[in-house]
């Protein structure tokens, strides 16, 4: 695992908290001891104002040789996602370096620290560290300094995360992508991006300049992003993103993932789930996946984790959001069942949950290959070329349930327009750089339509020759109108 960042510090500014879980957090009164104790070192109250932050009072912390500081004692909080802060303030000498600690007192043993800080002399900082506490915990909360003479510290706040603010990158990218790893061999450089956003300032930009070797999309990957506290239900996480790709004839794709830790810091190998990919185009598109129910008996919930790949290019995200989820849907359109051969066939299936999750067709391996479906909007389009019935299943996935449609759709044979007074010949087949129409009928047009039936080509010039040279290889389905009746016939570009 390549580190990009340093270990999550997360901005007050971006969440919604409970009230704090500790007594007598300012020192304000002579039973502060009785809150908290000695820890490797001798503490004292301070009433001297240039040295308290707020209120009356403030902790004066004075290190021994093991340069350790102030512990709670032992309490007990419901299972949920905190805050821990405190306000620390060096007494003289030179910079030291500041670590907060909150351990899990029940069992004596897991411990989830945040990386040492710098913190400057005569200036009051503050430092603050995430932690999920399982059904049952209980916790001490410490402050600690490495290479310190003394220090104050005031305002210490354990707070229960109610909520996290939505939004885009403005305060920072670590605040979403902290902690990334680059899986077989992958190359990739991330930054805070100021050109290319979808709203905002700021969105985030990851640059692979050099695939990984299982050609997979997911070989970029964040793992314990930032914290959002779940009340046990099931979420719609959203982000916005794009991509600039070296080569436009790649693939491109982002997901969605669990990003589990656990409840004290340790990252659960194998519980990150990234069903949730998507295609990604070179404008901004909006993508919603459901993430399930986090379980505080075991897991710290550390996301939105985000995978992209593989294609060498500049992938783009912004404005993440997290909502409410709104129940599982239902599939509210009825499906169209009749469409005649080298008719253009389109039936969009609507859920109750519009814009959340991805849309698949199931249908048979033969038969139906005209037949596709655009997995963001559900449209199920093409053209058939030959009469017959088949049953096919819409899909929606949104990440937490799939609800199907099955339905038949039956092709029956073209009608007819008119009588043909003259031969049609459409040649040559394959096609080249020109389709050459014989017949001495006069001709309408001619269109060409790709066998998922979009027209990619349209001639009104009553032409025989039609310049064909700018379709890419492929069949093809070549729709040809004299007088008065329409003749098809499937066509291979080489």
């Amino acid at each position: 695992m390549r580190k990009l960042f340093t270990l999550l510090m997360i901005s007050t500014t971006m969440l919604s908290y409970g009230q704090n879980q500790l007594n007598n957090p300012g020192f304000e009164n002579a039973t502060w001891n009785n809150e908290w104790q000695a820890n490797d070192a001798t503490i004292s109250q301070e009433t001297a104002p240039a040295n308290v932050r707020s209120g009356a009072s403030a902790c004066y912390v004075q290190p021994n040789a093991n340069n350790k500081g102030i512990k709670s004692i032992q309490f007990s909080v419901d299972a949920s996602a905190y805050i821990g802060s405190a306000w620390i303030k060096a007494a003289q000498g030179a910079p030291f370096r500041i670590q907060m600690v909150v351990r899990d007192a029940s069992n004596n043993a897991e411990y989830i620290t945040n990386s040492f800080n710098d913190v400057a002399t005569g200036d009051w900082q503050n430092i603050s560290m995430a932690c999920a506490v399982p059904e049952g915990g209980s916790i001490q909360m410490a402050v600690q300094a490495r290479g310190a003479d003394n220090f104050y510290v005031d305002d210490l706040e354990i707070l229960k995360i109610s909520s996290i603010e939505n939004g885009g990158f403005e305060m920072g990218i670590d605040k979403y992508w902290s902690d990334v790893v680059l899986k077989n061999g992958a190359v990739a450089n991330i930054s805070e991006e100021s050109s290319t956003v979808q709203e905002g300032s700021k969105a985030m930009k990851v640059e692979i300049t050099g695939v990984g070797t299982s050609d997979s999309w997911g070989d970029v990957q964040s793992v314990c992003s930032s914290l959002i506290a779940f009340d046990g239900a099931p979420k719609v996480i959203s982000y916005y993103a794009k991509v600039d790709l070296v080569n436009p004839e790649d693939n491109a794709n982002g997901g969605f993932g669990f990003g589990y830790k656990s409840a004290f810091g340790k990252h659960e190998a194998g519980e990150n789930n990234y069903g949730g990919s998507f295609n990604l185009s070179s404008e901004y598109r909006q993508y919603k996946w459901v993430l399930g129910a986090t379980d505080y008996a075991k897991y710290l919930y550390a996301g939105p984790s985000l995978r992209c790949g593989p294609a060498l290019g500049a992938y783009y995200f912004d404005n993440i959001t997290i909502e409410a989820y709104p129940g599982a849907p239902t599939i509210t359109s009825t499906a169209v069942t009749d469409v005649k051969v080298g008719e253009a066939y389109s039936y969009t299936a609507v859920s109750s949950n519009p814009g959340i999750g991805k849309w698949v067709l199931t249908k048979p391996e033969t038969g139906a290959e005209w037949l596709s479906i655009d997995q963001y909007t559900g449209e199920l389009m093409g053209t058939p070329d030959a009469a017959g019935s088949i049953e096919v299943t819409v899909t929606l996935n949104d990440g937490f349930v799939e609800v199907p449609q099955t339905f038949t759709i039956n092709v029956s044979a073209a009608t007819a327009i008119g009588e043909l007074t003259s031969e049609v010949n459409i040649y040559p087949n394959p096609m080249e750089s020109k389709l050459q129409i014989a017949t001495d009928a006069y001709v309408t047009k001619v269109e060409i339509y790709s066998l998922t039936g979009q027209r990619v080509l349209g001639d009104y010039t009553g032409s025989k020759q039609v310049n064909v040279a700018s379709l890419s290889k492929g069949v093809y389905i070549v729709s040809v109108e004299a007088d008065g009746q329409i003749i098809r016939k499937k066509m291979t570009k080489q």
